[in-house]
């Protein structure tokens, strides 16, 4: 499915909307370039969950974990 939204506002809703009506077991697979809007999205999904604290850009964690194994860094 893809969905094209207008804004960073309409991102937002969006991802506040799925935290209350995804199913409990659901996953999530955010797909776009740089700059898409994934961690607007999940940032909005996570803070209506009530996730607190730093929350890092779903592109950011596998493609450091990525540089880190490469260079023989845990």
């Amino acid at each position: 499915m893809q969905i094209a939204l207008a804004d960073s506002d309409a991102t937002e809703a969006l991802g506040r909307l799925l935290a209350t009506t995804r199913p409990a077991s659901a996953a999530l697979h955010l797909h776009g370039d740089l700059g898409a809007g994934k961690s607007t999205l999940a940032r909005a999904l996570l803070r209506e969950l009530g996730v607190q604290g730093p929350i890092r850009s779903p592109t950011y964690t596998p493609w450091s974990s990525a540089i880190r194994y490469r260079a023989g860094r845990p």
